[in-house]
């Protein structure tokens, strides 16, 4: 009865991170990766395991400098979370800053059909309030499948040059991500910029080489250009009703409208594709 209580304790003075990292790393068919930073220093770690039984935790300091501007940076991020006693790591006392992962079916998978992979994240999915984001891949059969999951500090430029230039070379070792041929993602700025930052699709082979997704080109989501940010944008939405209401008329131009649009991006080829 002692000992049970005790066990309690130890389980109830553990923070969110340390129960991510203890999960993530005990987890034979998981393979992991944190971005660590020292709340004093600033100085960035990575941890990484890869997914097989009794697999160490390696880490190395981040001496690559990621993606960032004076305003919003790893550095300043760190400075402005350090009271967050749950992101904590006990073991260490580093603050958490992001954590990504996959497993081993889903590394058979991407090495599989790398060809095609879109990026989106969720919010409110923990207490601490990140965005949970999700890479997917498509099968032969048209179904997706996840490649790799990721706890973002932020919707932060740093924040997706870590995942895209750090996580995914870490997460899949392979030739897999040389063989991606289209990313597609919504619209956000600082995600479309990290993209930009690592493929080479649209490059002279001189120039890709150079580039982690060699062959990549990237493209913004059809449906949240055409539903998210045209017809129920709220710049729009409201217009777009009062025509509707206007008259039959002007519903059916309205509807024709977003046909046309689908009926656009769905036949009409760019170069590459």
């Amino acid at each position: 009865m002692r000992q049970q209580q005790l066990n309690k304790q130890k389980e109830d003075q553990k923070t969110s991170c340390d129960q991510l990292v203890h999960y993530l790393t005990t987890n034979d068919d998981i393979s992991c990766t944190f971005l660590f930073a020292d709340p004093e220093t600033s100085l960035l770690t990575e941890k990484k395991k890869k997914a097989k039984r009794n697999s160490a935790l390696t880490v190395e300091e981040l001496t690559t400098p990621l993606h960032a501007d004076e305003v919003d940076s790893p550095a300043t991020y760190a400075k402005s979370m350090k009271q967050r006693e749950q992101l904590i790591h006990t073991e260490t006392g580093q603050l958490m800053l992001a954590a990504a992962w996959t497993t081993y079916d889903q590394r058979r998978k991407f090495d599989m059909f790398p060809e095609f992979a879109s990026g989106d994240d969720t919010e409110g999915t923990n207490s601490e309030k990140r965005p949970l984001y999700t890479l997917l891949g498509k099968d032969q059969n048209e179904k997706i499948f996840p490649i790799a999951w990721a706890f973002l500090p932020s919707k932060s430029l740093w924040a997706y040059d870590w995942f895209f230039s750090r996580a995914m070379p870490l997460l899949h070792p392979g030739d897999a991500i040389q063989r991606v041929e289209l990313i597609v993602t919504d619209a956000d700025p600082q995600e479309t910029s990290a993209i930009a930052n690592h493929i080479g699709g649209n490059l002279k082979p001189s120039a890709a080489e150079l580039r982690l997704f060699i062959n990549a080109f990237h493209r913004w989501c059809a449906w949240h250009r055409i539903n998210r940010n045209f017809t129920q944008d709220s710049k729009y939405k409201s217009l777009l009703t009062k025509i509707k209401n206007s008259c039959v008329l002007s519903r059916i131009e309205v509807d024709v409208l977003e046909r046309w649009l689908w009926y656009f991006i769905k036949n009409y080829e760019s170069n590459e594709e």
